[in-house]
């Protein structure tokens, strides 16, 4: 057991690196609460996510009921203000914490319950805490719409080629055209998809 392992442990659970058994206690039923497998249908695919997500909750409060049973503490010199303890960014050229606010999101989760919690996690302002949850919402609005217009302009390309207005040299810059849109759009909308269970 290494600090490592602790403050990973505490990140699954939403606290920082100096957090205590009651609050990881505290933490864990709160996200027990909204992770629960009897909230969702058996055998879906939510059940499944929601049971992997819970698993994942319990064994991290397991590491930190050992990890203070034996003393493990946070590294020397940490930065009570570090969080989420991550040991490195998201995978893909997603900001740190993106792809969770996404996901959560589009699963219908409320703005308001995300920037509370954010708010009581991370002890940021409530005015930063809902700018961030803010701005993830306009990275996934922006996405759709340059799905819907990458789409569009590839169908108007399509069509141009078709009535042949254009030619080769046409359907090129129109595929160009599409592709800067769809390329960015379907990166920030496959990192807003829910995590997978290591």
């Amino acid at each position: 057991m290494t600090p490592t392992d602790l403050g990973d442990a505490l990140a699954v659970l939403g606290l920082p690196l100096g957090a205590d058994l009651a609050a990881a206690r505290a933490a864990r039923r709160g996200l027990l609460k909204r992770w629960h497998p009897d909230r969702f249908p058996a055998g879906s695919r939510e059940w499944a996510e929601v049971t992997r997500r819970s698993q994942r909750i319990n064994e991290a409060f397991g590491v930190v009921e050992r990890a203070h049973a034996h003393g493990v503490g946070p590294p020397p010199g940490w930065d009570p203000r570090e969080w989420p303890c991550h040991p490195g960014p998201d995978p893909g050229l997603v900001p740190r914490g993106f792809r969770d606010l996404a996901w959560r999101l589009r699963a219908g989760e409320r703005p308001l319950d995300l920037r509370n919690e954010i708010v009581a996690r991370e002890q940021a302002p409530k005015v930063a805490a809902a700018r961030r949850v803010e701005n993830v919402q306009r990275a996934l609005r922006a996405a759709r719409a340059g799905l819907w217009g990458g789409s569009l302009v590839l169908l108007l390309g399509v069509v141009q080629v078709g009535v042949g207005m254009v030619g080769r040299v046409g359907l090129a810059y129109w595929t160009l055209l599409a592709l800067v849109q769809l390329v960015p759009a379907g990166l920030t909308l496959r990192a807003a998809r829910p995590p997978e269970a290591p």
